[in-house]
């Protein structure tokens, strides 16, 4: 695939993600496996003020990158994490 193929696939992929996810504010979403951060990104301004994300990744250089990318959102929390091992209690997310 053709780099400008692959970047355009990877945007519609991304923005039908947050579409179907349909964030509504005052949620509070988990983005497990939140990789570099850019779908907890678009969740939390799809947020608001109100809203809050979860991200979670098993790797430090992702949670890093996501940290970075989140930093000046202040509703965004990145934790270490995977599907099986979620660090949360059950509150209903």
């Amino acid at each position: 695939m053709k780099p400008i193929k692959a970047l355009i696939f990877f945007l519609r992929r991304r923005l039908t993600n947050l579409e179907m996810l349909a964030p509504a504010a005052g949620e509070t979403i988990a983005d497990i496996g939140c990789g570099p951060g850019l779908l907890t990104l678009d969740l939390s301004r799809a947020l608001g003020t109100t809203g809050s994300v979860i991200g979670l990744a098993p790797s430090d250089c992702m949670r890093e990158t996501a940290q970075s990318r989140c930093a000046k959102r202040s509703k965004v929390m990145i934790m270490s994490g995977t599907v099986t091992g979620i660090p949360l209690a059950d509150s209903g997310l």
